[in-house]
């Protein structure tokens, strides 16, 4: 059926013939209005005034019914009736006893207005007349053959009237369409449907009004255990839909379609599809229940609306722009569900849009097993209370792409984001796990709320690493922040910002923080720094300051600060070129002792763990803060300054020796490598003839050549990135460094 099939050229007229009936019944109801009954006992035409009687089983001769009159056929005229041309009567009744057909000839329009259809008995068969009742449709009996046109169900009601009643009797839809269009005039009413099980309708219309008030919409429901089942189209144009619906056929939603709490359940055996004409509406619940087959979009069809979604079996394909799930909730309402079958997300967008106008705190679940969406928006309506979405999925719920926090809050299972992540202004918790994955780089954008990740966080990425564009706060008590592979990328305007009782786990060389990392409060606490290749922590003591705060960052270089001008104070005698932390005391005034690490993969090459000092250059001079007891060997250990300070500079290794710290650059020896880190080269100035020998991770040569004396360019574009050791081998000179290829 066409968007406009169910509005033919006739039924538009009937329609206006049937308003204008209404009004002129209340305009003669104070005339003599009657009874008709029909007292033919053969075949013979409604237009024959001898087949009808003002009395049951009179003589005939009467008159026939008007629109004031009452039309019944009982026991007292058994006779076929047939009607081929307009009719329209007050009620048309069929009553215990009548054993005859009443015939509706070609296409006649037939209207019913105040006392409605009553079928007791009988049959009767629709042809392709225009069948309009405008008041209560009841079957208790008998046989009902509907028209192949449009069985319009419509007039104005009380609240919870049931405006199509079926009982008993067998109702044939005879491919036609069965519009329930029910007013509730100036008031948002609610209209029943009640059917027989196994009573099957080809084509309905839901079209619940409220001519006056268009923002109050009417509904229109299934009866309280029972299911109104369509084989060919369901088609949603006004108001809401209550109660329990089914479709085996094509499901239509218009742009006056108001959503509503019911469910729809598509579950023909074979191919369905979904149509949404208009940007504006929305229908109820979706079910997809289907033995066989997919649903998927029609042609045309990139948006669809509902008020909530469940994948019971089957196979679903969203449409290719947005899925939106809207529409008001109460609590522990689950507004999308996946239990089994395929569900294609089709790179659209899921967007949650749920809303609840009460002031007390909402929530709405998730559920299902292995969720996986592509974009996921949370975006809610802004609610008098806090509307939380859980996410209840037993196994997992996958972003693939891109998730937007707009407004409320998001609870439970852990999200597993493998695109962007944006947080707006109106959201306010994410109390769930959020794992970054996936082998794309991520950003997280949380200027709208940065403090909006209440939950634990897990880097988790196969390749490649996330970065913030704006700055990051973690401050609940045992949140976790845990690395395990990747990296988190930061920078001094989008800075990680840690609080006491937060716990960071797991970090290593493949995955920790690259850039400053600001720690807020009087707990002692280790920074997870590095440089995208190399894990660098540095650790600083308690305070007795609860407003202290403390940024650091790690840089792995050459700096060469002895030769830079730069004096190094005694006791120093040298200070590290491999590598420096960036320490400032942002606010408080407690000292703190500091804690620097070394690894050789990193560091400058540790000789002497006895002669290790810290070396702190706040002054353009490296001076020493002394060292506590170094720990390690010198493959690895970390050295704690023997003096509290407030940092508000540079600090790195150094040695009371100048042969404890092994720079690249040799005293005595001009012979360097720079810069480091490096991307598409570096260079190598060397005092004599060299052999230069580039060793992978994995203790493969990757690059050798001969250098000259002199500066050397070392082409390194056919490297990939990472960490590679550096030799240089000459006939009086062995040297080896470590690098990264960014």
């Amino acid at each position: 059926m066409k968007q406009t099939s169910t509005h033919t050229q006739k039924g538009s007229a009937t329609l206006r013939k049937g308003f204008l009936a209404t009004i002129l019944f209340f305009a003669i109801i104070q005339l003599n209005a009657a009874d008709y009954y029909w007292v033919a006992s053969a075949p013979a035409t409604w237009h024959d005034a001898t087949n009808w009687s003002t009395v049951s089983g009179g003589t005939g001769g009467d008159g026939t019914p008007g629109i004031a009159d009452i039309a019944v056929f009982n026991a007292g005229g058994t006779g076929d009736c047939m009607i081929s041309s307009d009719i329209m009567v007050d009620g048309f009744h069929i009553l215990q006893g009548y054993s005859g057909s009443i015939n509706l000839v070609g296409s006649p329009i037939a209207t019913i207005t105040n006392s409605g259809f009553i079928q007791q008995d009988g049959s009767f068969y629709g042809a392709s007349a225009f069948i309009e009742v405008l008041s209560r449709f009841t079957q208790t009996g008998g046989t009902f053959i509907s028209t192949d046109d449009q069985l319009r169900i419509g007039g104005q009601y009380n609240w919870n009237d049931t405006i199509f009643k079926q009982t008993g009797g067998m109702f044939f839809a005879n491919y036609g369409v069965v519009a329930f269009c029910p007013d509730g005039v100036c008031s948002a009413l609610q209209f029943v449907v009640a059917v027989n099980a196994g009573t099957n309708f080809s084509k309905v219309l839901i079209e619940a009004q409220s001519t006056c008030s268009p923002g109050t919409p009417s509904s229109l429901v299934v009866a309280n255990g029972q299911t109104l089942n369509t084989i060919s189209e369901l088609h949603h144009a006004d108001g809401l839909v209550e109660g329990q619906w089914s479709c085996e056929g094509e499901l239509y939603v218009h742009n006056g379609a108001d959503g509503g709490n019911g469910s729809i359940s598509m579950r023909g055996s074979l191919y369905q599809r979904y149509y949404r004409f208009g940007s504006n509406g929305s229908t109820c619940g979706l079910v997809i229940s289907k033995p066989a087959g997919q649903v998927e979009p029609a042609v045309g069809t990139s948006d669809f609306a509902v008020n909530s979604f469940t994948l019971i079996n089957g196979s679903f394909k969203m449409p290719s722009d947005t899925f939106l799930i809207e529409g008001m909730h109460s609590a522990a309402d689950t507004v999308f569900a996946h239990f089994n079958g395929t569900l294609d997300h089709n790179e659209g967008w899921t967007v949650f849009a749920c809303y609840d106008p009460t002031s007390s705190p909402v929530s709405a679940r998730v559920y299902g097993h292995s969720v996986s969406l592509y974009n996921v928006a949370f975006v809610g309506a802004p609610s008098a209370g806090l509307f939380t979405m859980e996410i209840a999925a037993t196994d997992s719920f996958r972003v693939e792409n891109l998730l937007v926090l707009a407004n409320g809050a998001l609870t439970g299972s852990p999200v597993i984001c493998e695109g962007d992540v944006t947080v707006l202004a109106g959201f306010q918790d994410f109390s769930s796990t959020l794992v970054f994955f996936g082998k794309d780089p991520q950003v997280v954008n949380a200027s709208g709320n940065p403090s909006a990740f209440n939950g634990n966080i897990v880097l988790n990425k196969e390749l490649d690493q996330v970065t913030l564009l704006s700055s990051l706060v973690l401050d609940q008590p045992s949140q976790n922040l845990q690395f395990a592979e990747g990296n988190l990328r930061t920078s001094s305007s989008a800075v990680l910002e840690i609080h006491d009782f937060v716990l960071l786990t797991g970090m290593h060389d493949s995955s920790h923080v690259v850039g400053p990392v600001t720690k807020n409060g009087s707990q002692a606490f280790t920074f997870p720094t590095g440089n995208g290749f190399v894990y660098a922590p540095i650790a600083i003591s308690g305070t007795t300051d609860a407003n202290s705060s403390y940024t650091c960052e790690y840089i792995l270089s050459f700096i060469a600060p002895s030769s830079s001008g730069q004096p190094v104070n005694a006791p120093l005698a040298v200070v590290s070129d491999c590598e420096q932390w960036n320490l400032v005391q942002n606010s408080g005034t407690d000292s703190v002792y500091v804690t620097l690490s070394w690894e050789s993969a990193r560091s400058c090459a540790v000789a002497t763990l006895l002669d290790i000092d810290v070396a702190y250059n706040a002054t353009n001079t490296w001076n020493s803060l002394g060292a506590s007891s170094p720990v390690g060997t010198s493959a690895a250990g970390n050295v704690t300054t023997a003096t509290a300070f407030q940092p508000n500079g540079t600090l790195t290794l150094g040695s009371v020796l100048t042969t404890s710290i092994a720079n690249p650059e040799i005293a005595g020896n001009a012979m360097s490598v720079y810069p480091n880190p490096f991307t598409t080269s570096f260079v190598v100035n060397a005092t004599e003839e060299v052999n230069l020998i580039i060793i992978d991770a994995a203790g493969r040569v990757v690059l050798e050549q001969s250098c000259r004396e002199g500066q050397n360019t070392i082409n390194t574009g056919q490297l990939a990135a990472g960490v590679y050791t550096v030799r240089l081998l000459g006939s009086s000179y062995d040297q080896s460094s470590r690098m990264v290829k960014l």
